[in-house]
């Protein structure tokens, strides 16, 4: 049987909380002030300063401007607050909703310094991981290798159309599938992943499955067949 199941999530989870880097999202959700992101538009420098140091510590080639960002936050403020209550698991991908979360998308991936003929760098994958802090229940993180094997394409499409009309959709349908969504014991299921990976949202150890399988490159055997010390 190759179908992949909720196992899977937990198995994955465990084969990257082993890696140095994955204790960088714990360190950075404990420390970051989750209510001065939603209180209002004007969020705290500092608290952007601890996300960039959080994104470039995975992604050193992170090229994110605070105060640009800080520009750009106030302008999705009103929209991205309305998705704050949101989950993965159950939300209503509606065209207006993905619009919006496409329109977010776009906005965020260009909070990078000008470069050299005046554009900026399009942050696609920092925008995945900041959007995912930011409301980690709804937002699923990728990153090119990632990319290419859900969206079965060449990295051309990296875009918010990309991210909230293909590559979401596609998450949902698969975290539903994993966890035998409105089935009968379907909640037994979501309780157990959230004990046994520390009490991740559903959409982050849906992330972890992807960069296990896609970006480390690891199958669905080895990561059934790993052995954990």
């Amino acid at each position: 049987m190759n179908e992949k199941n909720y196992t899977d999530l937990i198995k994955a989870h465990k084969i990257l909380k082993s890696e140095p880097r994955g204790i960088l999202y714990d360190e950075y959700m404990k420390c970051r002030d989750v209510e001065s992101w939603f209180r209002s538009g004007d969020v705290p420098m500092k608290e952007i300063f601890l996300l960039f140091g959080f994104i470039l510590g995975w992604q050193p080639q992170f090229q994110g401007a605070p105060e640009k960002f800080r520009e750009i936050y106030k302008e999705i403020f009103p929209n991205l607050k309305g998705f704050r209550e949101s989950k993965l698991i159950d939300i209503e991908l509606t065209e207006t909703i993905q619009k919006c979360i496409a329109d977010i998308f776009d906005e965020v991936a260009q909070c990078t310094r000008i470069e050299r003929g005046g554009k900026r760098r399009y942050e696609s994958t920092g925008a995945s991981k900041i959007l995912h802090v930011l409301i980690p229940e709804l937002f699923v993180t990728w990153d090119m290798a990632i990319r290419r094997k859900v969206l079965d394409k060449r990295d051309k499409k990296k875009d918010g159309n990309a991210y909230a009309f293909e590559f979401l959709p596609k998450m949902q349908e698969e975290l539903r599938e994993m966890v035998d969504y409105g089935k009968a014991d379907y909640q037994t299921i979501i309780d157990e992943i959230s004990k046994e990976t520390d009490r991740y949202t559903l959409a982050k150890v849906l992330d972890e499955f992807n960069y296990v399988r896609y970006t480390l490159g690891k199958s669905l055997e080895e990561i059934r067949d790993y052995c954990f010390q």
